[in-house]
């Protein structure tokens, strides 16, 4: 299971699909808050070299995202990477076709809740990935 932990400024957003095992791991977190409009959990900036080593000595990936804008919007130019050049990272060379192919089926502009400027990103990256 993957848990994606977005920063901004001291916060980081921690993400993931429902685990007990996970909550319980986050609630040990000092100053952890859960967020129930846009359903995350808060820990400290601080913190989280340490929470990466617990989720990860449960078998868990761990993705660090730098801020919000380099996750969810444009590209960046110079050492940040964009939300779909992160993913690519994440999910390694052998899975970047597949990936690719599924996230067109929803981000291509002529689907329901599509975007030309997600999809353009997503070709973008995926064309600096493929030939890895």
């Amino acid at each position: 299971m993957r848990v994606t932990i977005v920063k901004v400024g001291e916060e980081a957003k921690v993400r993931f699909p429902f685990s007990r095992q996970i909550i319980e791991a986050v609630r040990e977190m000092p100053g952890r808050l859960w967020n129930p409009d846009e359903k995350y959990w808060s820990i400290f900036v601080v913190d989280i070299p340490d929470f990466k080593r617990r989720i990860e000595s449960m078998g868990h990936t761990v993705l660090i995202v730098e801020d919000r804008q380099s996750y969810r919007g444009p590209a960046n130019s110079g050492t940040n990477q964009g939300w779909a050049d992160s993913l690519f990272t994440a999910v390694g060379p052998d899975r970047v076709k597949s990936v690719y192919r599924a996230l067109c089926k929803v981000l291509h502009p002529d689907a329901d809740g599509g975007s030309e400027d997600l999809m353009k990103e997503l070709g973008n990256a995926y064309g600096r990935h493929r030939s890895q």
